[in-house]
């Protein structure tokens, strides 16, 4: 097995197809947050989606489990190094009734498949961590828009390696002095 570490960037465009298959909605209204080309200018009855996944401090990053084991081939002990990161998939809607889709996104991510699929992404959801849909009202350019925001929190395993050399013989001397 290969090193895991995925790049942020990597697991926002994941959530991103994601969201648009579990929810429902058009890909082309589905944007990371932060994108390097800029937000796109939409209009107040238009629905539009916002992905963006930051790290998380969290104890559970500093357990380590480390493992050993001697590779014949190459001569040497690869070393391996698990881990969990936290991450914070945070989602931000415009719209009237774009709750809906956050809802559904949510709930969905709690079936088998979804189950299996954030499993092969080395994600895990934390149900205790989420927070519900939260309503809230954004003046832009003098008009209030319809805004929904949720969190979800994920595991995200990280697996560092290293082979390492091994001793190839060792010169073990005893003396006795009389």
């Amino acid at each position: 097995m290969a090193e895991i570490l995925q790049t942020v960037k990597e697991i926002e465009k994941f959530f991103a197809g994601l969201f648009v298959e579990y929810a429902g909605v058009n890909k082309n209204k589905v944007l990371l947050a932060y994108s390097e080309e800029g937000r796109p200018a939409f209009n107040i009855d238009r629905m539009a989606y916002f992905i963006s996944v930051f790290p998380e401090v969290d104890d559970r990053e500093s357990y380590k489990h480390r493992e050993e084991k001697y590779i014949n081939s190459i001569s040497k002990f690869r070393q391996s190094q698990f881990s969990q990161r936290t991450l914070r998939l945070h989602i931000t809607t415009y719209g009237e009734n774009t709750d809906q889709s956050i809802i559904r996104f949510q709930n969905m991510l709690y079936s088998a498949d979804a189950n299996y699929t954030l499993s092969n992404m080395y994600l895990h959801i934390i149900p205790e961590r989420t927070n519900g849909v939260i309503r809230l009202q954004e003046r832009i350019n003098d008009r209030w828009w319809t805004r929904y925001d949720i969190d979800l929190y994920f595991y995200n395993t990280v697996k560092i390696e290293n082979d390492v050399s091994a001793f190839e013989s060792v010169d073990i001397r005893t003396e006795v002095n009389n």
